[in-house]
């Protein structure tokens, strides 16, 4: 569902002529979206958040509060915090 808005949002952006940025990607078939649109040379911008990129399903849905511990670790490190 979140790829049908941000492709609506791509179109709306070409037929009013009006840069966007796309905010917290974090599906590959947005990116394919948003590739799609810089590949027309539309002003399409997107940022995400690094935890985005390796967190998965799976390790949120360990036991107790290791998938926690999982997504803390994850983000203190992309954060260069050192570690917990």
């Amino acid at each position: 569902m979140l790829t049908v808005v941000q492709n609506r949002v791509v179109c709306l952006s070409e037929l009013m002529d009006t840069p966007i940025l796309l905010v917290h990607v974090s599906s590959e078939r947005a990116t394919d979206v948003i590739r799609q649109a810089q590949t027309k040379t539309l002003p399409v911008y997107a940022e995400t958040c690094p935890h985005y990129l390796v967190l998965t399903a799976d390790s949120m849905k360990k036991d107790g509060f290791e998938g926690m511990f999982h997504f803390s670790y994850v983000v203190v490190q992309i954060r260069g915090l050192g570690p917990l």
